[in-house]
């Protein structure tokens, strides 16, 4: 037996949430011991630290390698507002020692993908010893988080790197840990790959589309992990979604003309989601509004569910598609108590030879056990030809119906 999921799952699982981007960080970090030469003949060094946002500070002095730079013509150094933006360094370096004393100059150049530096003003230096570390850093797109799919799988990822390292990932059913529940991937024996792009800037996307039709329900986890060079961090991101095994969504109206005025007409309208995620059980949100209908004690009436106990689904010929049925409970004008059974029937869209065919739906409302309403009570005119002939022909609106 299924097991249903309540509204505080249904807001979660539903309304899939927005992956959020990861913060904007520098390129580069340039913490380390490094020696510097100036105008092709002064060598420096430095040790620099960096900080999260970019920024950096340091001590140094020339010649490179003569600490404690006490000596005559030795010079000690302060590095002092150094800032990394992107490819592109710039710092200041003022100067203690015996010539010049006091000293600043404010030094910028670029970061090269192999990690040293270099720049041409106020003059020109490049680094000769010491590496920046690039910042990489990966994130998943697609799908994104707790998100419900069917049908078809859309896979997306980006590696932010200085260079194009070898990637593994998988798809696994039910778990994220390794080596378990393999559906996709290229690794645990399965070769499924997805087409890299490169952007120019550091930036390779990862991404694929693929038919999971026939996959069972439940929860399943995409692994994106890029292998790392010596001295990298370790990357390893997970992304938990749902495969449904079915469901229906959309909205409409039903309308039965019964006056002169449009306020005389019967009316309900309805709308939502609802999925059968297998194992999971049932997730979605629905609500059904009883604007005008036979029974004047359920007139401006509203029924919102918050729990899916029950979907089931047929096969049609013919002129029709799809049908099926699903049992809601919630609250009616927000006391509890109260259940619908919401039949439908799906058409589909631009069919040739049924045009004239529209999407049906039928609604029983429920006070507990007791029947209170059903649109095909005498209110609605039964206007469906297969599985059940007593849905009601929508007015407007339209529903999909997918397993």
């Amino acid at each position: 037996m299924k097991k249903s999921i309540t509204i505080l799952s249904l807001l979660v699982l539903g309304c899939a949430l927005a992956g959020s981007a990861l913060a904007a960080t520098p390129n580069w970090d340039v913490t380390g011991t490094w020696k510097w030469l100036v105008l092709g003949t002064y060598e420096h060094d430095m040790v620099l630290s960096q900080n999260p946002d970019g920024t950096f500070s340091g001590t140094g002095g020339y010649p490179a390698g003569s600490s404690p730079y006490t000596d005559p013509g030795q010079t000690s150094e302060v590095i002092t507002n150094g800032v990394v933006d992107g490819d592109t360094v710039t710092f200041t370096t003022t100067y203690d020692g015996p010539y010049n004393p006091g000293y600043s100059v404010t030094v910028s150049g670029t970061i090269a993908p192999d990690g040293t530096m270099s720049g041409n003003s106020p003059w020109e230096w490049h680094t000769t010893e010491g590496s920046a570390t690039f910042n990489r850093y990966a994130e998943i797109v697609k799908p994104e988080e707790n998100e419900i799919v069917f049908g078809d799988l859309s896979l997306e990822a980006f590696l932010f790197d200085n260079e194009e390292d070898p990637v593994q990932w998988a798809v696994r059913k039910g778990t994220c840990a390794a080596g378990t529940n393999t559906v996709l991937g290229n690794v645990d024996g399965h070769t499924d790959s997805l087409t890299m792009s490169y952007d120019g800037t550091y930036t390779y996307t990862y991404a694929g589309s693929f038919d999971i039709t026939g996959f069972d329900g439940g929860m399943y986890c995409f692994i994106f992990n890029p292998k790392e060079d010596a001295g990298e961090t370790d990357i390893r991101l997970t992304r938990q979604f749902y495969i449904a095994e079915g469901g229906i969504h959309g909205g409409g109206q039903i309308i039965e003309k019964k006056g002169s005025k449009p306020k005389d007409d019967l009316k309900i309208s309805f709308g939502g989601y609802a999925w059968d995620i297998g194992s999971e059980g049932y997730v979605g949100e629905w609500q059904i509004n009883f604007h005008n209908v036979g029974q004047d004690d359920l007139d401006k009436a509203t029924f919102h569910a918050n729990e899916v106990q029950a979907m089931n689904f047929y096969t049609g010929t013919g002129t029709c598609d799809e049908a099926m049925n699903m049992t809601l409970v919630g609250t009616l004008n927000g006391e509890e108590g109260w259940k619908v059974i919401f039949r439908a029937g799906d058409l589909g869209e631009g069919r040739c030879g049924y045009e004239d065919f529209v999407d049906t739906v039928r609604v029983e409302l429920y006070e507990g056990s007791a029947k209170r309403y059903d649109t095909n009570g005498g209110d609605f005119t039964p206007e469906s030809s297969c599985v059940g002939t007593s849905r009601t022909g929508l007015d407007n609106g339209n529903v999909t119906i997918e397993f």
